[in-house]
Parts: C-alpha cells; structure tokens; sequence
C-alpha cells in the first residue's frame, strides 16, 4: 500500500499510478482544513463549511462548521 497525499488514502501498489493520475487532475486540498476534495466541488465546499456566519446568539462571526462548537 501507498499512502497518497492528495486524497489522503491508502491505495494499493498495483493501481497507484492510476490512482495518482487521477488525483492530480481532479482532487485538491482544501487550503483552510487541509482536507481532499473534488477541484469540481472546491467552491460549494468553501460555502458549505468554511463560509462565515453569524452565531444567532452573540454575532460574532463563525465559521459554518464551527457554528455548533463555538454556541458551547
């Protein structure tokens, strides 16, 4: 098994290159959680967990995927 770096995964020798080709072109790492995601996706998944909210009970701004943590 080879670890890749991009999807974060561990992928078997035999079908690594393969697996790397198509890494490279369509998955990127998130800059803000590190995290793999689909180069497609990259700006619905900002939207949907990195975008800034209000918190509704002291309006300091959030970030969406925090939002539940941060009202602790």
């Amino acid at each position: 098994m080879i670890h890749c770096e991009c999807s974060k995964r561990d992928i078997a020798e035999s079908n690594y290159v393969i697996h790397e080709v198509h890494c490279l072109r369509n998955i990127v790492l998130c800059e803000q959680c590190n995290e793999p995601v689909p180069r497609s996706d990259l700006e619905t998944h900002f939207k949907d967990v990195h975008a800034p909210v209000n918190c509704e009970l002291c309006g300091l701004a959030v970030e969406r995927n925090n939002v539940e943590q941060h009202k602790v």
